[in-house]
């Protein structure tokens, strides 16, 4: 997307949504999961950190441990990386330019849930539909407001069409599930678009599990470290 990412938060989120951008990336370095208990410091004590693929780590998620957890786990994931140049939008800031961009959150997670719950949810509803907007009006580099694309700064053509990206052309053609006969014919017609690829960005990752849910005091948090930057790629599928 061509402008910093918004948040999709609240109830029924889950890690789903992230698998299809990382199921090529499973030669990603790895990065390190450290345990501490701040409620009981005197028993703190140095533990090896276990160390695991990004991949590995969303995909244990869905296993049977990770149903036992996911009632009380609280996950956060902020973007490290930064708008790409090509959005002249996601370089005005009124006021002095601070040292560093703000990060935008990509995906709080508050309950594993399947995806089809998710789409009943409103938000997430409306995050999805704006997403296959921007992907069919805009090549995925900005979001559709009204008729024209918000990252594009020669939005209009001379056709008063957006010029980020050429309308989808739906394929027409005869309906193989019905037979023609001689008073009826059935046309079907496909609108589908190659897709566009996905840019991977830096994550940082904390994980906070509530051990009793009658004492809040006692709550074990976790922090997550990339021992080096995940590269940035494009993948652009045919």
């Amino acid at each position: 997307m061509g402008q910093p990412s918004r948040t999709i938060g609240g109830q029924n989120r889950t890690s789903y949504l992230t698998l299809h951008s990382l199921s090529h990336l499973s030669s990603l370095p790895s990065f390190v999961w450290e345990w501490n208990s701040p409620s009981d410091e005197s028993e703190e004590r140095e533990k090896e950190p276990r160390t695991l693929t990004y991949p590995a780590y969303i995909a244990s998620l869905l296993d049977s441990g990770a149903k036992r957890m996911a009632a009380g786990v609280r996950m956060e994931c902020s973007s490290q990386g930064q708008c790409p140049s090509s959005c002249h939008l996601c370089h005005m800031s009124p006021g002095p330019a601070p040292a560093r961009q703000a990060e935008p959150i990509l995906l709080q997670i508050t309950k594993a849930a399947p995806l089809y719950e998710l789409v009943s949810n409103n938000e997430t509803y409306q995050a999805l539909q704006e997403a296959m907007k921007s992907m069919l009006w805009c090549s995925g580099k900005g979001d559709v407001i009204d008729d024209w694309c918000r990252c594009d700064s020669n939005a209009f053509g001379t056709d008063g069409l957006p010029t980020c990206a050429p309308l989808p052309q739906p394929v027409l053609k005869l309906s193989h599930t019905y037979e023609p006969s001689s008073s009826l014919v059935i046309m079907e017609w496909n609108h589908t678009e190659p897709p566009i690829g996905v840019r991977i960005v830096d994550y940082l990752i904390s994980q906070e599990k509530v051990t009793e849910r009658t004492d809040h005091s006692k709550v074990e948090t976790g922090k997550l470290n990339f021992p080096q930057p995940l590269p940035r790629t494009f993948k652009t599928g045919h």
